[in-house]
């Protein structure tokens, strides 16, 4: 078993599915006051009588009946004549830009505090694995990119998730590899030869101290859509630990695998926890290396002909700013790859390159890349924070 260090290099947001409303926010500038509304409610019960309580939530039910939404929590102190100081908040949250009472999107928790799923870092290392052993493996390769043609061509897929699955099933659950793709059900977990790998739930930690309130942008989206969300403060470090179980790999490989493919046979049985992490990095270093050219090609569009003579002005304006903003987050992601340790990326809005099999295609073979997949799966668009920092980027280290 390996004691690991994970340190948060990029804004990082792991979701919980739920969302703070206006309600559930008092908005202090800098700072907001975070009461999850059970706590709130029950608070404001032991200062009001029963009577004004009721009518307080009969308000409430309401306001979000005819408006559709709640009104910001200061308003409802205000219209309670309560002071907020009268309050004890579950949380304290710096923020970072001008915050506007909306929701926000609720990063994973314990009752205790703030953690990170070990299911989510398992994750990042299976979809490492399954890069891994198809850029690294040239029969795996073969037959792979040989059936994924035929599955372009016979099933018009609007998403490639069913056959990534398929191959997973193959790698993972030591499938034929001359199996054809169908729709049949994935292989139960007992099948699956990750299950050897354990990954534990990081510590908890005080929301306070390792959240911060931030907004996310789309960029190169021609929809302004910026969401806020609680994430993890830059340079916040968990604790976790990891387990390859060798043995246990080796025996259900003679008892229920003893036909598994050459290559694979001696892949798994080869493992380690240090190999596991470096098959963990390699990934996420060609991740970011398709990062930065993704953002080397972009930029505005001379094809409009639109009939304002400021417009070419204009557009070289917005030109400028793009330059400066994409010289930016390629000086950043630059930086990602100089980085000590292993790296790794986690949570939401960070784009399906990081967890699909397009990576590996763009990587083994640029022309199909470019003919088949890019038009039908690629997409200009990536998140980023207000700093224009790239998201979910950790590294991990051996303690």
């Amino acid at each position: 078993m390996s004691n690991l260090e994970l340190k948060v290099l990029t804004p990082t947001f792991i979701g919980s599915g739920n969302k703070l409303l206006p309600i559930e926010i008092y908005d202090e500038g800098r700072t907001v006051r975070v009461f999850k509304f059970d706590n709130l409610t029950g608070q404001i019960a032991n200062l009001l009588p029963p009577q004004r309580v009721k009518n307080v939530m009969l308000n409430l039910s309401r306001e979000v009946s005819q408006n559709g939404r709640f009104k910001p929590l200061r308003e409802v102190l205000e219209e309670l004549n309560l002071n907020v100081e009268e309050l004890n908040p579950d949380y304290t949250l710096e923020v970072e830009g001008n915050f506007q009472p909306s929701e926000v999107e609720e990063f994973i928790k314990t009752l205790k505090g703030v953690y990170i799923p070990g299911s989510e870092i398992k994750g990042a290392f299976r979809t490492a694995i399954f890069y891994h052993l198809l850029t690294k493996n040239g029969e795996i390769w073969e037959q792979f990119i040989n059936e994924l043609i035929r599955f372009l061509r016979n099933y018009n897929p609007r998403s490639l998730k069913p056959f990534a699955q398929h191959w997973e099933n193959k790698i993972f659950a030591g499938k034929p590899l001359t199996e054809v793709f169908s729709n049949r059900e994935p292989p139960k977990a007992r099948e699956d030869l990750l299950k050897f790998l354990q990954v534990e739930d990081t510590e908890v930690k005080n929301p306070s101290e390792v959240l911060v309130l931030k907004t996310f942008h789309l960029r190169r989206s021609k929809k302004n859509l910026t969401v806020w969300v609680e994430s993890l403060r830059k340079n916040t470090s968990f604790s976790f630990r990891i387990y390859w179980n060798s043995k246990g790999v080796e025996s259900f490989l003679e008892t229920y695998l003893r036909n598994l493919n050459g290559e694979l046979r001696t892949f798994w049985k080869g493992l380690n926890e240090e190999e596991l992490l470096r098959i963990l990095d390699e990934f996420t270093r060609d991740l970011i290396t398709f990062e930065i050219e993704k953002r080397k090609n972009g930029g505005f569009s001379r094809r409009q002909n639109p009939n304002s003579n400021d417009y070419f002005s204009i557009l070289e304006k917005l030109n400028r700013i793009k330059e400066t903003q994409k010289d930016e987050e390629i000086g950043t992601l630059k930086r990602l790859k100089e980085e000590k340790g292993f790296l790794l990326r986690l949570g939401k809005y960070t784009g399906r390159y990081s967890h699909s099999v397009l990576l590996a295609v763009y990587k083994k073979d640029r022309e199909f890349f470019e003919r088949e997949l890019k038009k039908r799966f690629s997409s200009k668009t990536y998140w980023i924070n207000e700093e224009g920092n790239t998201l979910g980027f950790c590294k991990v280290n051996l303690s």
